[in-house]
C-alpha cells in the first residue's frame, strides 16, 4: 500500500523537476558546459550540491527567450 501511495506522489512530481547536470549540458541541450557557465554569469542560476553543478532547463529556456526579445 506505502508503495502505490509513493509511486503516485513520484509521477505527480518527476514533471516538474528539469534540472539538468552541467556535465550532461551536450547531450540533454546541446550546449557546451563554457556556454552554460557564460549563462551563470547574464543570470542563469546555478545549483550547486557539493562538486555538482546543475541548471534548470526551463530558466535555460526563459533566459534565451528574453536575449532574443533583446
Amino acid at each position: 500500500m506505502k508503495l502505490n501511495k509513493l509511486n503516485t506522489v513520484q509521477t505527480e512530481i518527476a514533471p516538474s523537476f528539469d534540472l539538468v547536470r552541467l556535465s550532461r549540458s551536450k547531450e540533454i541541450c546541446d550546449f557546451a558546459p563554457n556556454i552554460i557557465r557564460k549563462f551563470f554569469r547574464e543570470g542563469l542560476r546555478a545549483y550547486r550540491v557539493g562538486k555538482m553543478v546543475m541548471f534548470s532547463k526551463s530558466e535555460l529556456a526563459a533566459l534565451i527567450r528574453s536575449r532574443a526579445n533583446q
